[in-house]
């Protein structure tokens, strides 16, 4: 017999045995690719998103601390008041996407898990379209290899999560409560377009303090506070002027409590700015100069930096003269004639 005809033989006395190992190649090719279907996978459309397009808010809540980020006019919104950090929320969309169970929670500590997630997690609601869409729990496990966990509201079943190409501690720090995080640090989340009045007041200096306001026809008008209006003035200067006060950007968030103050505390603001959009919801920032205690005891001015706080808020916005400087004119400044 030739060699040919001995392999042909050996063929087909074990083809049995190539069609058992074939269907074992298949069934291992097949539970390999569609394990993340299986019985982790299908755990999966519990936290992630599809589509986040759809997403209208995300609500974020931790003890006494919660955030709401709000889609609104192709931008988003903190708490409904100021300017989302577009990046930030870009970031957090993306983990939505791609959030994906990396692996139950071992027995052992199954029982310990919904104990940690309910006291110490952050609860995270998704609604889209009108309808709170997802609801879960997000705890960053920081002493056991930095793993972040969550589970689904009404499940027993928390798992391992992970985001691929994001390390745990940078998905953990978008779902954080603290609306500072999430501010993007212009102070009046107002564009230009929208602003219908602003006023600039100086304490103790009527004379230096103005008024911009829309007349009935739609155009621009500059008046001192006392209501004299100003006939003569540079249009390309006020039009500068509420393009800025759109563009004016501060330095730090400072909680309240944390800012050491004189005895006196902040003093008489040295100038108040006032803004009310299209849709009359008016923002005030009073701007108070800086006091730093040197190591002698001794208060002295920083001519560098100044205190801002906008609609008493309990917080301090640090920010430069520098940038500052481009809104705080006084009337004689729209004066027509060379910048």
């Amino acid at each position: 017999m030739s060699r040919e005809s001995k392999i042909c033989c050996f063929m087909k006395r074990n083809i049995p045995l190539y069609i058992v190992l074939v269907i074992l190649l298949l069934a291992a090719l097949y539970f390999f690719f569609s394990r993340g279907a299986g019985s982790i996978g299908k755990f999966r459309k519990q936290f992630s998103v599809a589509d986040t397009s759809k997403v209208q808010m995300v609500e974020i809540t931790a003890g006494d601390d919660s955030v709401f980020l709000h889609r609104h006019d192709g931008r988003w919104l903190v708490n409904g008041k100021y300017y989302a950090r577009d990046r930030q929320v870009a970031n957090l969309l993306y983990a939505l996407l791609k959030l994906q169970p990396d692996a139950p929670v071992s027995r052992k500590n199954r029982e310990d898990m919904p104990g940690k997630l309910q006291d110490h997690s952050r609860k995270v609601t998704i609604t889209m379209e009108g309808k709170k869409d997802k609801i879960f729990y997000a705890w960053y496990d920081s002493l056991n290899r930095g793993h972040l966990y969550m589970v689904s509201e009404g499940s027993d079943h928390p798992f391992r999560m992970q985001v691929p190409g994001m390390d745990p501690p940078g998905v953990n720090a978008l779902f954080s409560a603290n609306g500072s995080a999430w501010r993007d640090n212009l102070l009046f989340s107002i564009p230009a377009g929208r602003i219908k009045k602003t006023e600039v007041n100086y304490s103790g200096r009527p004379d230096a303090s103005f008024r911009i306001e829309k007349d009935e026809q739609g155009e621009w008008l500059l008046a001192g506070t006392a209501g004299n209006k100003v006939m003569s003035y540079s249009r390309a200067k006020l039009t500068d002027f509420l393009y800025q006060l759109g563009a004016t950007r501060f330095d730090e968030i400072l909680p309240l409590k944390e800012v050491v103050l004189p005895p006196e505390g902040l003093g008489e603001p040295m100038a108040v700015i006032s803004v009310t959009d299209a849709d009359d919801i008016v923002t005030v920032v009073h701007s108070y100069q800086r006091l730093i205690r040197e190591d002698g005891g001794s208060w002295v001015v920083d001519f560098n930096r100044l205190y801002l706080r906008v609609n008493d808020d309990e917080e301090i916005l640090l920010a430069r003269y520098i940038k500052l400087d481009l809104v705080l004119k006084e009337i004689t400044w729209f004066s027509p004639g060379e910048y």
